[in-house]
This record gives structure tokens, sequence and C-alpha cells, in this order.
């Protein structure tokens, strides 16, 4: 396992249950951590100080219920205003301007499957945006401390094709995306609209987040790297197929999950955006659901183009081997 893989039902975890338990940030519970502190002037960032400390987690928030909390503290009414700033200059140089809600499935308390679009709230936005900030950063100490570290990058995306579809609510299509590219060299991530990125936000779920952390917690304690870079390049040139291995199983799960909620509902109809025209096939994406699948062309009765809607109908779901059988306009 390189990450973790979610389900409704059970995860598939990247560190034994009991592991994860030991590291997760749990209310009343004591844990080593790596901090970052930021010195502010108004919004702006004067200077930023990585440490390991200790903590004591007093409460853990669901997004929700931190959401009800930001207008009625000065502290989170400042961070929400905080990073409302950190995204609209990040954008300014960033390819993406605009991204799609995440759907989520899952079972409720009858044990029925159950999809919803995820909440574009602003506690998802503060989160998020800390994160990214606290990525860059890290980047950047590696850069300046001379230490190796497994960083991702964008190649700017010059022939960006964007399509924003006016649904509720609306989403995009980015066609000619630059492939993001994961290695031992710092480069900008031109998605994102920074000049250098890693990931060591989530060490629970994401292997490579936890050797970068590893490196950075190492170097602050012994004032040496832990690996150095044909180390590190040698556990990239192991994961690196395995990475990709890993995100294919994660959209087949979710895609399983799915066509298992559209046989809970007995569903025989679907509808959705063409989002490409190839010679022999149409790529339609189910926005509602959040997937995609092909139709053969001459199951269509009509011609499409890129970005129209389609209404299709199928006999039934093969669960087996994911795929609804007979689609047809």
């Amino acid at each position: 396992m390189i990450n973790t893989i979610y389900t409704p039902s059970s995860n598939f975890n990247l560190y034994d249950r009991k592991l994860v338990d030991l590291m997760s940030l749990k209310a009343n519970s004591v844990r080593p951590v790596l901090s970052i502190k930021f010195e502010l002037k108004g919004l702006d960032i004067v200077s930023c100080k990585i440490e390991k400390n200790i903590i004591k987690v007093s409460k853990n928030f669901t997004y929700e219920k931190f959401e009800s909390l930001i207008e009625k503290s000065t502290d989170y009414a400042f961070l929400n205003n905080f990073t409302e700033n950190l995204k609209i200059e990040r954008l300014k140089e960033a390819d993406f301007k605009f991204f799609n809600q995440e759907i989520n499935i899952k079972f409720n308390k009858e044990k029925m499957l159950v999809v919803n679009q995820v909440k574009d709230l602003k506690s998802r936005r503060i989160i998020s945006e800390l994160m990214i900030i606290a990525n860059l950063y890290c980047s950047r100490y590696f850069i300046a401390n001379g230490l190796p570290g497994i960083f991702r990058s964008q190649k700017k995306s010059n022939n960006l094709e964007t399509s924003i579809i006016d649904e509720d609510p609306p989403f995009c299509f980015h066609r000619k995306v630059s492939p993001v590219d994961v290695s031992t060299r710092p480069e900008p991530h031109n998605g994102l609209g920074i000049e250098s990125y890693m990931q060591i936000t989530s060490p629970i779920r994401r292997f490579f987040d936890s050797i970068n952390m590893w490196q950075i917690s190492y170097f602050i304690t012994e004032g040496k790297a832990l690996y150095d870079e044909k180390e590190i390049q040698k556990m990239l040139t192991t994961m690196l197929p395995q990475v990709a291995t890993v995100r294919e199983k994660s959209k087949k799960v979710f895609k399983l999950w799915i066509l298992r909620y559209l046989e809970q509902i007995r569903a025989q109809n679907i509808s959705g955006y063409i989002y490409a025209s190839l010679k022999d096939k149409y790529i339609i994406f189910f926005n509602e659901l959040n997937f995609f699948e092909s139709i053969a062309k001459e199951k269509c009765r009509n011609l499409y183009e890129k970005d129209d809607f389609i209404e299709l109908s199928f006999d039934f779901v093969d669960i087996q081997n994911l795929e609804l059988v007979n689609l047809r306009d």
C-alpha cells in the first residue's frame, strides 16, 4: 500500500489500525507533532519557523461544527480571512481557477447507500489552504537546507481548455492538462500557482508524506538528513508504479460503490455530459455521481459534441465487470 483507499464499508489503510490510532490527533491525547509557525503582519507572512513539539489535543471538530464557530470566534474569523486571501493570491498564478465539488458515498443509519455532494464550506477552504501553505513552506525549508525530499510539480498547461457547465452546482472540464510530476527536483506547481510544492500534511494516509516528515523531523533533531538523494530516488523508482496502481484501484473502488448504489435504487436511466468524442466512442462524465464511462457511437442514435448533454438508459448493472450493460442514448 502507498496510499489509504477509502470505501463506505471500511478503509484499506496505509498503516495498521492500531498505529493509525496512535498517530491520529485525537481529543484528550498527547501527540508528537511537526509545527509550522507563521509570524504575520496583517494578512502577510513575515517569517516562518518549523519545529517539533508535543501537544495535547483539546477537541476534535467536524467541518460542519467548525463552520458554525467561524463567526463566533475572532481567531477562527481571522483564519477565514487569512486563508481566503491566500487562495485569492495563489489563484492569480494558478492554471486552475475552478474545481468541481466532491461526491461522497456512504451508508446511512438504515445501512442504505447514499450519495451526497460535499458542501462547499468555508471550513473546508480554511483547512485546504492551510495544508497547501504548509506544504509550500516545507518545500522551501527542504530547498533552503539542501535536504533531499519528494516534490510534486506541474508544468504550465499552455494549451489548457476549460469548459464550465451551468448545472446545479456548476462543474468544469479541464482538457489538455500537463501531468503532475513526482521527483526529487523542486520545480513550480503551475496547477496550484506556487513556485515549489511537496506533500507532507497527510503522513497517515500517504506514504510519500511519511517519508518527507521523517526526513524533516530527523533533520530538526540531528542536523543532518535521514535519507540521501540516492535513497529517496531508489524509493521513488520502486514506488511510483504503485502510485499509479493505487490511483486506478481507488477509481475502481469508487465506481464499484456508485454502481452498487445504482443497483440499490434500481436505476435504468442516467444522464451526463460528453467529455470527449473519440473515433468510435464517446467518453461521458456523469456529474451527479462523479464517474466516467464510455459508450460505443454505434449505440447512439444521435451525434454529440464535447460538452453536450446526453441521456442514457441501460439494462442492468454488471458489478463484476464494473459496467452498465447495453448502455444507449
